[in-house]
């Protein structure tokens, strides 16, 4: 997707939480090997994260991912211990921070 296209996609999701007066955690990207995604993942968090501010607290999934050299699709965190781990490492981080937000 292009730039434009995911600010107006997050600008949309934004709206609709505010209209309803809800609070959010947007939960970024993890980190990632695949070559397609990784040449972009800066520049999409950092998209996310300007998308966000003010509007909706933000968690970056890169501070507590590191995907593995080997192994795995390059994306998802599943089919091994170790890329088993490394997700719930995170769900434990990302539910450690929406609890602050309670």
């Amino acid at each position: 997707y292009t730039d434009s296209f995911i600010e107006t996609d997050l600008d949309n999701l934004f709206t609709n939480i505010e209209r309803s007066g809800a609070k959010c955690l947007f939960v970024s990207m993890p980190d990632t090997r695949d070559e397609r995604i990784a040449s972009r993942q800066a520049q999409i968090i950092e998209i996310s994260k300007t998308a966000a501010q003010g509007r909706c607290s933000f968690f970056d999934s890169t501070t507590v991912t590191k995907y593995p050299d080997e192994g795995g699709d390059g994306i998802h965190y599943s089919g091994s211990e170790e890329l088993d781990a490394i997700s719930t490492t995170w769900a434990e981080a990302v539910f450690k921070e929406f609890s602050k937000q309670l």
